[in-house]
């Protein structure tokens, strides 16, 4: 419409040709400045976006394996993770148009394992990624905030909350554990002991992924208005654990299943036993047991006793020494969850060697005798830190023995035999020592 009124207008009659000629030049001059002007417009809104293009939006997580603060390129996702941050922060000192305002580092560690241990290996996590940060060119020092949480619980509680009841059964009981503000080693034993199908699981699923050095980073790009970017303005302090860090995890699920029966005691409760015999105890013959646990309710035991009594006079000797080796496994579900409490199988191989002789007809092993066999026994709790663990064992027993006859001060052998036995090989009730930090009952007596 209005082209069309302009060409009504410079159309008529009455304009003569001096006024369409200042007419025409004053329309050019009109088109020209409207050009020049939405060239402006264009051209600062494609400046403007390109400063939105330019915002960077980056976070990144270092992982660690259980009990180390060593940083490993080929670890999980931290080669991908680490260059990252080498080509964010280099281009940071390359780039005269970035300053850099504060890059915040805060370490984490897993709640499993003795609290003041994590603290440690948290503290030495943060400082870690810190020097490999301090050694890009262009960073100040003062310029990097460091921060550790010794055991991220809230992310025990996090990835709780996004769990089903399949996966963790006891999946409220364990964020209630894991949100309260009881002793942090307190929570590790009552998770441990009271739900340790659900405390198995996360050692799989969810520790792994707080074995973590987490990284933000503010900066300000030297653009028209100052624009401030912000990477990662979460509080880090925080829940920072969401179900999307699992992800990480299940590259490295099969490493954290094999090393779970041998994991250090950094990352692990230490369960150890010392026993005595009762039986043997009562026949004058001093022994000592000690069981230590593998891990997922096994445990290696060993025993051993020795006696040497003897009265020259009378020719009466009480002598033996010898002792067994051997493995368990635990299936009782007792009633504060102790691994070592209940029902038990185990194999077990023994040795032995005697001289006995009550002022008559002696019997001396002519050397060590060797034997082995199966055994089944209940254990159960008498105290806080104590155990009466009963066993009996059948297998075979081999030896070679001499009758001998003391006469005045001479012995005189008599006959030399070999027996192979087959039965019972072994009898045990043993009073026991709970050693350890977490190897402890919350009440006494065993259930099924």
């Amino acid at each position: 419409m209005v082209k069309k009124c302009f060409t009504t207008l410079l159309n008529k009659k009455y304009y003569t040709h001096a006024s369409i000629y200042r007419f025409r030049l004053f329309l050019t001059l009109l088109a020209a400045l409207s050009f020049l002007f939405l060239e402006s417009a264009t051209s600062s809104a494609q400046t403007a976006q390109s400063v939105v293009n330019d915002t960077i939006k980056e976070t990144t997580r270092i992982n660690f394996p259980i009990g180390s603060a060593n940083i490993l390129q080929n670890y999980s996702l931290n080669k991908f993770e680490l260059s990252k941050i080498d080509t964010i922060l280099g281009r940071m000192a390359s780039d005269s148009t970035l300053t850099l305002q504060r890059l915040i580092i805060v370490g984490y560690a897993s709640p499993d394992g003795r609290y003041d241990l994590n603290e440690y290996l948290a503290r030495l996590r943060t400082e870690r990624l810190k020097n490999h940060i301090s050694s890009i060119k262009g960073l100040a020092p003062e310029r990097i905030v460091t921060s550790f949480v010794a055991e991220d619980w809230k992310g025990v509680a996090s990835f709780a909350e996004q769990a089903t009841t399949a996966q963790l059964p006891n999946r409220d009981k364990v964020i209630e554990v894991a949100r309260s503000a009881i002793d942090p080693d307190e929570k590790e034993r009552i998770l441990r002991s009271t739900y340790p199908g659900d405390f198995r699981y996360l050692l799989v699923h969810c520790m792994p992924a707080l074995r973590r050095t987490d990284w933000s980073l503010e900066y300000q790009v030297a653009r028209p208005g100052d624009v401030l970017v912000v990477i990662d303005q979460s509080d880090l302090q925080t829940d920072t654990v969401a179900i999307d860090t699992v992800v990480a995890v299940d590259s490295i699920v099969q490493e954290q299943l094999t090393s779970l029966s041998d994991v250090d005691e950094v990352e692990r409760t230490f369960y150890l036993m010392l026993k005595t015999n009762l039986l043997f105890d009562a026949v004058a013959i001093p022994n000592v047991g000690v069981e230590l646990s593998l891990g997922r309710r096994w445990s290696i035991a060993g025993e051993w006793m020795y006696a040497w009594w003897k009265s020259d006079r009378r020719h009466r000797y009480w002598q033996g020494y010898g002792g067994y080796l051997g493995v368990r496994k635990y299936f009782g579900k007792t009633a504060d969850g102790h691994p070592f409490t209940g029902h038990h199988i185990g194999a077990y191989g023994s040795t032995m060697t005697y001289d006995v002789e009550w002022g008559g007809r002696g019997y001396q092993a002519s050397r060590f005798g060797f034997g082995g066999g199966v055994e089944y026994g209940y254990s159960t709790a008498l105290a806080r830190r104590l155990n009466l663990d009963f066993a009996i064992g059948l297998g075979f027993h081999g030896e070679e023995y001499k009758v001998y006859d003391p006469i005045d001060s001479h012995y005189v052998w008599h006959s030399t035999h070999k027996r192979n036995w087959w039965g019972p090989t072994k009898a045990c009730i043993s009073l026991v020592w709970l050693i350890g930090h977490g190897n402890v009952h919350k009440k006494k007596g065993g259930m099924l």
